[in-house]
C-alpha cells in the first residue's frame, strides 16, 4: 500500500479522497492549513492531519520526504477568489505547486504526483465539448496559476524523471463540506427557505461533476500511476479531463432545484461578471479510454444527493422534496 500526502486534504475534494484511499488501505498524511476539521479524522487509523501552510517549503519536505505519492489539492481554490486576490492566488497556487515539485525531486523515493487543475486552462473555449488539446485562452487570474502549474509538473517530469497527472475538474459539487456561497449549494439553501436565486447572466452551460465521480476519478489517476511507478522508471506526464461530459444550462439547473421544492421560488437576473467563464462542457474519452474512468452521476441525481447531504448542518427545517 502506498503512503499518500494529500496537500489541502481538508477540503471538499480532499476530505472525500482522503477518506476513499484509506479505505482502500493507503497510508494518508493530509498536511492543511486549516484547523477547523482535524477532528473528523481523530480516530481514522489510516489518516494523520498535519497542520501546516503550503508555503512553508522546510516543513513541507519533511512531511513529502518518505511519501510514494502526492495528492496536490491545496490552492486558493476560486474564481472569484483570484479575482479579489491575485497576489495570494499567484504565491499559493504557483508557489505551492513548486514547493511539492522541489520536495519530490529531492526525495529519494520520488513520489508521482496528481495535480487538481482545472476547466479554467481553457478560458473561453472556440466550439464545445473541449479535449485537452484544446486551445488555452485563459479568461482569469485562477486559470493563469492553474495552468502555470501545469507547465510546472510536465517540465520537472521531463527533467527529473517524476510520474505526474494533471486531471482538470470542472464545477465539482455534492461535498457538504463544500464553499456554501459556491453555485449549486447556495441555490439549495435558497430555494429550500424560498429565498430569490441570483443568476449573474443566464446563458452559462457547465459541465457539473458530483464530489463521488470527482473521487473516481483521483482513485482511477492513482492506481494508474501507482501501475506505472511499480513497471516503468521513465518520467511520464499526461493530463485528463474528470468530469461528466454533459452541458447543463444553468438556467436548467435553477428549474431542477426549484422542482424539488413545493414552495415557490423568484429568480433574478444581473449583468454576468467580467472574469467569469460562460461556456464549457468537456470531453471525457480520454480519461474513459486510458483511466478507464467515467462519471456516474447526472445532475438530477446528483442534486438530490446533495440535498440529503445538505439536510443536517444547514437546510433546518426545509420544505420537503416533492416526490
Amino acid at each position: 500500500m502506498e503512503k499518500i500526502v494529500i496537500t489541502g486534504g481538508l477540503g471538499n475534494i480532499g476530505i472525500p479522497t482522503a477518506k476513499a484511499l484509506a479505505n482502500k488501505g493507503h497510508q494518508i498524511i493530509i498536511y492543511d492549513n486549516r484547523e477547523d476539521r482535524e477532528r473528523l479524522f481523530k480516530n481514522s487509523e489510516n489518516i494523520k492531519v498535519i497542520n501546516g501552510d503550503i508555503l512553508d517549503f522546510d516543513h513541507l519536505k519533511r512531511i513529502i520526504i518518505g511519501a510514494t505519492g502526492i495528492i496536490h489539492l491545496a490552492a486558493l481554490s476560486r474564481v472569484v477568489w483570484g479575482y479579489e486576490n491575485p497576489h495570494q492566488c499567484v504565491s499559493v497556487n504557483i508557489m505551492g505547486m513548486t514547493n511539492v515539485l522541489e520536495a519530490a525531486r529531492i526525495s529519494v523515493r520520488k513520489p508521482w504526483i496528481i495535480f487538481g487543475s482545472s476547466r479554467e486552462v481553457y478560458g473561453e473555449p472556440d466550439e464545445l465539448p473541449v479535449n485537452e488539446d484544446f486551445p488555452k485562452k485563459i479568461a482569469n487570474v485562477y486559470g493563469v496559476t492553474k495552468l502555470t502549474g501545469e507547465f510546472l509538473l510536465e517540465k520537472y517530469c521531463e527533467n527529473y524523471g517524476l510520474n505526474a497527472l494533471a486531471l482538470r475538474f470542472s464545477n465539482v459539487y455534492g461535498s457538504e463540506f463544500d464553499q456554501m456561497d459556491r453555485v449549486i449549494p447556495k441555490f439549495i439553501i435558497r430555494a429550500s427557505k424560498g429565498y430569490p436565486l441570483v443568476i449573474q447572466g443566464g446563458k452559462q452551460v457547465f459541465d457539473f461533476t458530483h464530489i463521488e465521480d470527482t473521487v473516481a476519478g483521483i482513485l482511477k489517476a492513482v492506481d494508474f500511476l501507482i501501475d506505472k511507478t511499480l513497471l516503468d522508471t521513465i518520467s511520464y506526464y499526461n493530463d485528463f479531463h474528470i468530469l461528466s461530459g454533459v452541458a447543463t444550462k444553468l438556467i436548467d439547473l435553477v428549474e431542477i432545484i426549484k422542482s424539488m421544492f413545493s414552495n415557490e421560488v423568484e429568480v433574478i437576473y444581473k449583468p454576468p461578471r467580467s472574469y467569469d467563464v460562460e461556456k464549457f462542457y468537456g470531453d471525457p474519452s480520454k480519461a474513459r479510454d486510458i483511466l478507464h474512468y467515467s462519471a456516474k452521476n447526472s445532475i438530477e441525481e446528483g442534486i438530490k444527493k446533495f440535498f440529503n447531504a445538505l439536510k443536517k448542518d444547514y437546510l433546518g427545517n426545509v420544505n420537503p422534496l416533492k416526490e
